[in-house]
């Protein structure tokens, strides 16, 4: 499908470029997916959504800072991902709900049940997510910073490191004390 896309550009340079972030983040890219929508075919199809925005905003990611752009990319793959997750919700709950009328023309909201509950199941994991969010909002800056790096973009230690321009070792800890305040705060729901 990348190829596809890659000759809808026009210029070889960007064309390139595009490639070229292909090579680097399309793993990265499909993780961070995989973490959200839990499904791999749909995982794929918001990594292709994510380059087609690419493509449709290339100036700013071709403007933008070498060590920045890991951290957009991500942010773009996230939101994208996210937005799918939120729309295939939607279609869930109108595919298991229907309303009908009762005898005394009263409308009756019924809910059928889904045999694969693989969505409800993601509802719930994403409910558990945006408690474990509000719960990394509460961390230092320095700590929010690593975990969301690590967690939401599965970037490796040492990968966060070289980001935020740390040792390996402030980095490590940075999210082992990170790690250690959540669990305390989680054990406290």
């Amino acid at each position: 499908m990348i190829f596809t896309l890659l000759m809808a550009i026009e210029s070889e340079e960007e064309r390139s470029f595009v490639e070229e972030l292909y090579n680097r983040y399309h793993k990265k890219m499909l993780a961070i997916c995989m973490g959200i929508l839990k499904n791999q075919a749909d995982a794929e199809d918001a990594v292709t959504d994510t380059f087609v925005r690419i493509i449709d905003n290339l100036e700013k990611f071709t403007e933008v800072e070498k060590d920045k752009l890991p951290g957009l990319i991500a942010v773009c793959t996230k939101n994208v991902a996210l937005n799918a997750y939120q729309k295939k919700s939607r279609q869930y709950a109108r595919e298991t709900s229907s309303t009908v009328y009762d005898d005394e023309d009263e409308a009756v909201t019924v809910d059928f049940a889904d045999p694969d509950a693989e969505v409800e199941q993601a509802v719930l994991d994403g409910e558990f997510i945006q408690k474990v969010a509000e719960l990394i909002r509460r961390l230092p800056e320095e700590q929010q910073t690593v975990v969301v790096l690590k967690y939401f973009y599965h970037y490796r230690n040492g990968e966060i490191a070289d980001l935020l321009k740390l040792s390996r070792n402030a980095a490590d800890s940075r999210l082992f004390r990170a790690k250690n305040s959540l669990r305390k705060m989680l054990s406290e729901l």
